[in-house]
């Protein structure tokens, strides 16, 4: 599935009910974080250095983090000056939003909102094992990357014990800030792995006597020998013929195809390229290695190219921010929704009526929100579909047509209409966040 180190996209609204497929129970370890796949590992930027010195860090996605120096304290309040452990972890989509279960929603006078969001992270810090804090006095500043141009967001703590955001100040785009492009995995710039042909049969075989370590896409292998390139004119006799007061050879850095003899006697050089090669025995040992090396690169490139191409098409800004400790924060507003039509809504699987965990997702795959029940409001301005986790862990959803359908009834049928939601079964398994994200962009 598509890897996608720093997706930025649009972070507007998805809706959620907490409930359980028929026999199954959630039991929420926190009020405000309920993770619907708690065993899928997310990405987290683990950053080690001295509290003494503090220092400026460049996060996968883009975004920065500044410590000041002696910016932590123990329990006790006693200055750290040791190393400490940060680990930071965003969430720019619907899928990192939705899989770290966190609550995306607002009191406002008793009644609550969704949020949409414009950028959300956690941060924690330990230092030889032990939970620290952030210095009174002291601020972390944390440049986040965001993709909503629009200055109009808050900037919330969440209380995770009640599961209730607090409003602690704005989250302004710092316009002098320039958001870096998406850095290009080693993978991305190397070529891909190979190995030697086996001989030509038709070509004397070369011994050259060589200090392999030099040569570093030599270096997972042993018992070469050589032949003349198949692109070359000379036979490899006038080569063994002739007798030669320099032999060297070069790397010309184009892989296994990218080497040359540079031949020297009086009054006379040549260059030739010649290719490595192996038995037919030692290159079936290596052929498995290699064909999955060069499966896991290509899944690397794959998934760099739709990470790049979503960051092209986001507004590659950053909002400027500041903490004094540790926990979960958001840039947020409340969702105001153009077209809202009510529902009431059963869901169906397979002619069964079911109920569980509902997602909604809208617009553009991204941000998360919660609202408990079956009724709920749906904009039909909006590009909508519904995820429902199943028991065994797997998803059904009700893709952005299916939805502008319901959408279309309940108008023609008024307020407070009864829908009845079908849902399909997807044949994903779901293993981390880009499964996830795939199937939210499939439908």
């Amino acid at each position: 599935m598509k890897t996608i180190l720093a997706t930025l996209v649009l972070l507007c609204s998805v809706i959620f009910w907490h409930a359980c497929d028929t026999k199954q129970v959630i039991v929420a370890s926190h009020k405000g974080i309920d993770k619907p796949f708690p065993e899928i590992k997310t990405k987290i930027d683990k950053l080690e250095f001295s509290a003494a010195t503090g220092g400026t860090f460049k996060l996968a996605s883009g975004s920065t983090l500044k410590v000041p120096a002696f910016a932590f304290v123990d329990k006790k309040g006693e200055p750290i000056t040791d190393s400490v452990k940060i680990e930071f972890e965003e969430y720019h989509d619907a899928s990192e939003i939705l899989l770290s279960g966190i609550t995306m929603k607002y009191n406002v006078n008793g009644e609550e909102k969704p949020f949409e969001s414009a950028g959300m992270f956690k941060i924690d810090g330990k230092c030889k094992n032990e939970e620290i804090e952030v210095a009174r006095g002291k601020f972390l500043n944390i440049d986040i990357v965001s993709n909503q141009k629009d200055n109009n967001f808050d900037f919330f703590q969440l209380e995770e014990k009640t599961g209730q955001w607090k409003q602690i100040g704005k989250a302004p785009i710092n316009e002098s800030l320039q958001v870096a492009q998406v850095e290009k995995p080693k993978e991305v710039i190397e070529k891909l792995p190979e190995i030697p042909d086996l001989p030509d049969p038709s070509k004397p075989v070369m011994d050259l006597e060589l200090d392999y370590s030099k040569y570093t896409q030599l270096k997972d292998f042993y018992g070469l020998a050589w032949q003349v390139s198949k692109k070359e004119k000379i036979t490899q006799n006038e080569i063994t013929n002739t007798e030669w007061t320099s032999v060297v050879l070069e790397n010309t850095g184009e892989g296994l195809e990218g080497f040359q003899l540079n031949l020297k006697r009086q009054g006379f050089s040549k260059k030739i390229k010649i290719n490595p090669i192996l038995s037919k025995e030692r290159r079936e040992i290596l052929q498995e290695k290699y064909l999955k090396e060069k499966a896991r690169i290509e899944k690397i490139r794959a998934d760099f190219e739709e990470q790049t191409k979503n960051w092209e098409m986001s507004s590659k800004v950053a909002r400027s921010l500041q903490v004094n400790g540790f926990g979960i924060y958001n840039c947020d507003r409340v969702i105001s929704m153009s077209d809202p039509i009510s529902l009431n809504a059963n869901f169906v699987i397979d002619g069964m009526q079911i109920t569980g965990s509902f997602y909604l997702v809208s617009n553009d795959n991204s941000a998360i929100c919660y609202i408990s029940g079956y009724k709920f409001n749906l904009d039909a301005k909006r590009n909508n579909k519904i995820l429902f986790v199943r028991n065994d862990k797997s998803v059904a959803f009700a893709d952005s047509e299916t939805l502008a359908n319901v959408c279309a009834n309940a108008a023609n049928n008024g307020e407070k209409s009864n829908v009845t939601i079908n849902l399909k079964k997807s044949d994903i398994k779901f293993e981390s966040s880009e499964d996830l994200k795939t199937l939210l962009y499939q439908i």
